[in-house]
């Protein structure tokens, strides 16, 4: 379980000998500015080099893959060698973490039990699904390991800043270009931002929240579960945008309220969590709005 500190998890979640966040002298102090150029950098490979030039197996099963493991090697070695006070992992919070994403996955069945379902796009051939799986794996595990080692070492000035930045910054890259060039009149756009980008934000804020306290074992654990019932269940929930956009959006920030008053129980050591009309609670709030 998380250990019990003497100040809120609003003040970046904290464990023994992490009220800060010093930096290994020499070349690791610039890490974060070569995962982030490298963030980029994948970006544009995985939605407009490699296209062109692999086949769409070896682009998807071979290329993205290897991209992204690239990318989450080098953010692991600026989380190993060039942070200290690093978030310990927690079993507390990692079950907590798929308890929400469970909650997520539910919601939308029960919409989908309501709305109708559809069937999925996806291959369920066995060779299929394993590929499918680990492309999905190597994405997850860059992206995250990735978000924990920005999100920890730009704590230090605001936690809350921090995480609304960084997570801004992964939603964005979450969502593939063409759904950007894609919207060309008003309507779309409408589309485009309730049915992607405003639940990719959502989710993003609460796993970079899940990043800073339980590092990146504990957004995995959030991301996973979504993730695997898109990729595995053989029907999906047939929703329209604006439903998409209510169930995307609300369910992340509702758990991100959950997580975090959780947090600040265990973390209280009177057992009594903080007062609503504090201002970290009220900045967390805001975050979620």
């Amino acid at each position: 379980p998380p250990h019990r500190g003497t100040e809120p998890v609003f003040a970046g979640p904290r464990h023994p000998g992490a009220s800060a966040v010093p930096l290994v002298p020499g070349v690791w102090n610039w890490m974060w500015l070569g995962v982030l150029v490298w963030l980029v950098g994948v970006y544009f490979l995985v939605n407009v080099r490699l296209p062109r030039v692999l086949p769409a197996g070896a682009n998807v099963y071979l290329g993205q893959p290897l991209a992204w493991l690239s990318l989450g090697n080098l953010a692991y070695l600026g989380w190993r060698f060039g942070l200290k006070g690093r978030p310990v992992f927690s079993r507390r919070l990692t079950a907590m973490a798929i308890l929400v994403g469970l909650l997520q996955v539910a919601l939308a069945i029960l919409a989908g039990l309501a709305l109708g379902f559809g069937r999925s796009p996806y291959s369920h051939h066995p060779l299929a699904l394993l590929g499918n799986l680990f492309f999905m794996g190597t994405m997850l595990v860059g992206m995250e390991i990735s978000r924990a080692y920005l999100v920890v070492l730009f704590k230090r000035g605001s936690p809350v800043l921090s995480v609304a930045c960084v997570a801004l910054l992964f939603a964005c890259f979450s969502i593939p270009l063409g759904k950007y060039t894609s919207t060309i009149d008003p309507q779309s756009f409408f589309e485009f931002s309730g049915e992607t980008l405003l639940p990719a934000v959502s989710q993003s804020l609460l796993a970079t929240f899940l990043a800073l306290a339980g590092g990146p074992a504990a957004s995995i654990a959030y991301r996973v579960v979504p993730e695997l019932f898109e990729w595995l269940s053989p029907i999906l929930p047939n929703l329209g945008w604006t439903v998409s956009a209510f169930l995307g959006t609300m369910a992340p920030a509702v758990g991100l309220l959950f997580v975090q008053r959780q947090l600040q129980w265990g973390y209280f050591p009177s057992g009594r969590p903080q007062s609503q009309e504090s201002p970290s609670g009220n900045s967390w709030i805001l975050v979620a709005v």
